[in-house]
């Protein structure tokens, strides 16, 4: 078992950074009472470099090349992701972060979802 308090090597690998502190936050409004006051914080990790994003959601994102879009995103620090190094698809940094957006949504619907289903949403700030 993990002891509390400590690192969370043992999540290293397992999915998404997104979905871990999704899941963390679904986890904690489900065990919470809803009559209780609740004090979540929610800091989005996704909006930030490095550009990525599960292939999924990157393929949901039909952007085409524009001005300004480049052909990886990668810079110094290479592909965005395993296996991604150059455009075959009109793969561009626009619509890398467009993905990241579009994946932030769902997962702050996910959030705010849970919090309507617990009558908790008329009484969030």
């Amino acid at each position: 078992t993990h002891p509390k308090g400590a690192p969370a090597f043992h999540l290293m690998g397992t999915q998404y950074e997104e979905y871990l502190f999704r899941d963390e936050a679904l986890r904690v409004l489900k065990d919470h009472p809803s009559d209780t006051p609740l004090l979540l914080f929610y800091a989005a990790h996704v909006g930030h470099f490095p550009l990525q994003v599960p292939k999924a959601a990157f393929d949901k994102t039909m952007l085409t090349e524009g001005v300004g879009d480049v052909v990886a995103c990668g810079g110094a620090t290479g592909s965005v992701w395993p296996g991604w190094s150059n455009s075959t698809d009109g793969y561009s940094c626009r619509r890398q972060y467009h993905a990241m957006v579009n994946l932030l949504d769902e997962v702050l619907t996910n959030i705010t979802d849970a919090l309507v289903s617990k009558t908790m949403w008329e009484r969030t700030l």
